[in-house]
């Protein structure tokens, strides 16, 4: 049996689920998830709820008592109503990219939301055993960031795209995902070795880069918040601090939710206050810097200065 954290939670499944590090075995508690995957025909959906916007063209339903998230190619995720057991199925006769990238990075995270996890679109990176929570729109230049921190600074990855914050006892972060999507640009320019790339077919170019991150990590106190502002008109990285309702505003419409069809009878109520008590009393910041590469060592110096 192969054992995984994600966010904090532990994983257990009989195949090996590439993407996701290790987690330390302990015989004496049962995993919080056990998750199985197959070549057989999925359940089927009773009831269409959402469907988010992107490539994949994810969709999520309800299915007998439980949920069901598909993808536009036929990939099939059912997930028990407390999230405890995943049944994922695929119907390529080969292993498809696409279906571990979906189970990896989308359907995984949102499973947290169920155990009372804040699932947030942003990167995590540690260093020195405190973490930092990296987010911004589209653009802003969070993923290459985040490899460059991981590869060439010595900071450990925790998670890519959606990060699972621990809102209990102090906010903290665990990982999930152990690679980072670049562009072939920025995997040249960060001289990311090609050899644990692999291709992502729904994202055109771009690549998965794998930091086959064996050890496991336990959960790590979040000690920062920095909103991204790449800009071709900075000259130097600059660290803006925010106010604590700026941070929240920017913050929440970052926040990932479960089924946001439920948004319109207050689903997303409960998610805000979550968030706010995560959030509260850490030092957020607005991290304006230079779009060229060249500026990324000066970025790296001033976000350790914020952990230290």
């Amino acid at each position: 049996m192969n054992l995984y954290g994600v966010g904090g939670l532990t994983l257990a499944c009989e195949s090996p689920v590439p993407g996701l590090r290790p987690a330390a075995s302990d015989h004496h508690v049962p995993p919080d998830i056990a998750l199985r995957i197959e070549r057989a025909p999925p359940p089927v959906a009773d009831r269409f709820l959402f469907r988010w916007p992107g490539r994949y063209g994810l969709c999520l339903s309800q299915s007998g008592d439980g949920w069901l998230l598909t993808t536009a190619r036929g990939s099939s995720y059912a997930v028990s109503p407390d999230g405890r057991t995943i049944a994922a199925f695929d119907n390529q006769a080969e292993a498809d990219p696409e279906f571990l990238d979906v189970l990896v990075r989308r359907v995984l995270p949102r499973i947290g939301l169920l155990f009372g996890r804040v699932a947030f679109h942003g990167a995590a990176l540690a260093k020195n055993d405190a973490a930092i929570l990296l987010f911004g729109g589209s653009g802003a230049g969070k993923s290459t960031l985040a490899a460059a921190l991981a590869g060439r600074f010595g900071w450990d990855l925790l998670s890519d795209d959606i990060s699972l914050l621990h809102p209990e006892g102090g906010a903290t972060v665990a990982p999930a995902a152990t690679g980072v999507c670049v562009w072939p640009d920025s995997r040249a320019a960060l001289d990311l070795p090609l050899e644990r790339c692999r291709a992502l077919p729904a994202y055109g170019t771009k690549i998965w880069f794998d930091f086959a991150q064996e050890s496991p990590r336990a959960e790590l106190p979040l000690r920062a918040l920095a909103a991204l502002d790449r800009s071709p008109d900075a000259t130097e990285p600059e660290l803006q601090r925010l106010s604590p309702g700026e941070a929240l505003v920017l913050a929440i419409h970052q926040l990932i939710q479960f089924n946001p069809g439920a948004c319109a009878i207050g689903g997303l109520e409960p998610l805000v206050h979550r968030l706010r008590r995560t959030i509260a009393g850490l030092p957020a910041y607005r991290l304006v810097y230079p779009s060229d590469f060249s500026a990324l060592p000066r970025v790296a110096a001033l976000l350790e200065e914020v952990i230290a």
